[in-house]
């Protein structure tokens, strides 16, 4: 049987190496990766013979195993990629930008309803309050402040409002009488009727 010549043997092994390669689209086929599987292949068949496909993949497992191959980069994004996911980004900005908007306008709702409910007569609230909450028993979801609540908070501001009142004719009367001694009946009588002057 006649041996092959080098030649013959180079262009054998690099048919069988290009048909490996075709079969094997993990790996990356790096002038590094290249030289490993070169030095390795030599080393376990020798360069006088040819290498087979058996020989490559021997040689792949190997190295891959041993964590030596360096790993295909990964592929820059497409320009359609680019363009979707800048679509994206831009479609969940309006989303964010349409919710902070709904979010502002009910707290700007709420508020101008608390000031509303604020000044509106106790009766009228509660009747509104009653109305709002058969609406929402009937949707099963949660209900208003109850109007017993409301008027806690109601005769509160009020307490409020007539201490606010009796401060200041306090202070009037020492501004006017401030010879006249803070803890006198004298000192009272003139806050009683100081408060009268200011409508309580």
């Amino acid at each position: 049987m006649q041996r092959l010549t080098p030649e013959q043997v180079e262009i054998l092994s690099g048919q069988n190496a290009k048909r490996w390669m075709d079969s094997q689209p993990a790996y990356f086929g790096c002038p590094y990766n290249s030289m490993l599987m070169d030095e390795f292949i030599a080393t376990q068949v020798g360069r006088e013979y040819v290498w087979s496909w058996e020989n490559f993949e021997a040689a792949y497992l190997f190295l891959r195993e041993a964590g030596v191959l360096q790993l295909r980069p990964a592929a820059p994004p497409s320009d359609a990629e680019l363009a979707h996911q800048a679509e994206q980004a831009k479609q969940e900005q309006v989303r964010t930008d349409y919710q902070n908007r709904v979010a502002a306008q009910q707290e700007a709702e709420t508020a101008q309803q608390r000031a509303t409910e604020k000044n509106m007569p106790l009766h009228v609230l509660a009747g509104i309050v009653g109305v709002q909450n058969a609406q929402l028993r009937k949707a099963g979801l949660p209900q208003r402040t109850a109007a017993s609540t409301i008027g806690s908070r109601e005769r509160a501001r009020i307490t409020d409002d007539k201490l606010g009142v009796h401060a200041r004719a306090r202070q009037n009367v020492l501004t006017k009488f401030p010879a006249v001694a803070r803890d006198s009946a004298e000192f009272n009588r003139l806050v009683v009727a100081e408060k009268a002057l200011l409508g309580e």
